[in-house]
């Protein structure tokens, strides 16, 4: 049975939705890393802090995370700013680390990633996305994300994220992600 999603059908005509699994039913290996990962240095709190993060314990899996900043724009809406990219993230998107959204994706696509950002931050805690990359023309690529909080006193400051993308052709029927 496939977990519940919420979806943004952005322009359906030109992109694919967006899921959203707040059950974080991940499917693929990068992303199953980093959320237990995240789960283990949470520990009995809501979410972990910026610092309790270890590169050297995310070696498995480093070349796949992001750690996305939050901060109050200049409109009064989050901005998201790519802290640290990994060489994975950086092979389908460019150069991102040290760069807001705005910086490096297109209007449409950055409203597609602010949706699935803005989820994460709104429910303070981990979530799945999950859709066909949409990112120069990449759309023969599936991806699998996590997104994660980083904060303390239930104020989220900063994202973990994961990413693993695959051609579409080995899409695991488990994911229950739309063909």
């Amino acid at each position: 049975m496939c977990p519940s999603v919420d979806r943004a059908e952005n322009s359906p005509n030109l992109f694919p939705p967006i899921e959203i699994d707040p059950t974080v039913a991940l499917t693929r290996p990068m992303t199953r890393m980093a959320y237990a990962y995240w789960q283990s240095v949470r520990a009995d709190r809501a979410m972990p802090m910026r610092k309790d993060l270890s590169p050297q314990a995310m070696r498995a899996f480093l070349r796949h995370v992001a750690l996305i900043e939050i901060r109050a724009g200049d409109d009064g809406r989050m901005d998201y700013v790519m802290r640290l990219a990994g060489v994975r993230i950086e092979d389908i998107f460019g150069p991102v680390t040290g760069r807001a959204l705005g910086q490096f994706l297109p209007p449409q696509i950055e409203t597609r990633w602010r949706f699935a950002l803005d989820k994460a931050v709104e429910a303070r805690a981990p979530l799945r996305a999950a859709s066909r990359v949409t990112f120069a023309g990449k759309t023969w690529l599936q991806a699998e994300v996590l997104l994660a909080p980083l904060g303390e006193a239930g104020k989220v400051s900063m994202l973990l994220g994961a990413l693993e993308v695959w051609p579409v052709a080995q899409m695991a029927t488990a994911a229950c992600l739309p063909a």
